[in-house]
């Protein structure tokens, strides 16, 4: 004998909540098994959406780490030398009038990360660990204009360091990630 469950409409709004089901129940036109559809459809996009992401993450570190290595000749490695371009000082004057260091919070994000690492982590296991936020927050205008070096020395090998240019080069995956998904209503 098969068994199947009803899930009705209490049970959905408990688990996704009244407002959220809600915009779901508007599309289906009040049909909750085409909404429930919907939102599981909505689901696998946002799963396809990030594993690109994961994808793109682990090859925009990986291209920052091998463009600063073959760059860097400072006494340490890059991650954890003062003098490097994700640890010096990049001052910057904010519209208020007030000055920021642009580096704060990455060497906040790379000594919080190493310290919970462990004694003495390895360059590898920091870069591996530090979040898609960081790698971003390289890409902003204050880093382009602060680590100007490691962004040229990127361009000349053909590397894409600026937002847009990392948006135009992985715009086709996404699109094609978005049209391997289509709703069967």
């Amino acid at each position: 004998m098969e068994h199947t469950s009803v899930i009705d409409r209490s049970d959905i709004e408990a688990w996704l909540s009244s407002p959220r089901y809600k915009r779901y129940l508007e599309i289906a036109e009040d049909d909750d098994a085409l909404a429930l559809e919907l939102y599981l459809w909505n689901i696998g996009l946002a799963q396809a959406v990030l594993r690109d992401v994961s994808f793109f993450e682990v090859a925009l570190r990986n291209a920052y780490d091998r463009a600063i290595s073959s760059a860097w000749n400072g006494s340490g490695h890059w991650l954890f030398d003062d003098a490097s371009p994700v640890r010096r000082p990049i001052l910057r004057t904010n519209k208020r009038g007030k000055v920021k260091d642009a580096n704060r919070l990455n060497r906040n994000a790379i000594d919080h990360l190493a310290s919970n690492l462990g004694h003495n982590p390895s360059p590898d296991k920091v870069i591996s660990n530090l979040t898609f936020g960081f790698w971003a927050h390289m890409t902003d205008r204050s880093h382009e204009r602060g680590n100007r070096k490691v962004h040229e020395f990127a361009r000349a090998r053909g590397d894409s360091f600026t937002m847009s240019e990392i948006i135009k080069s992985y715009s086709t995956s996404i699109l094609l990630c978005y049209m391997r998904w289509k709703p069967s209503i």
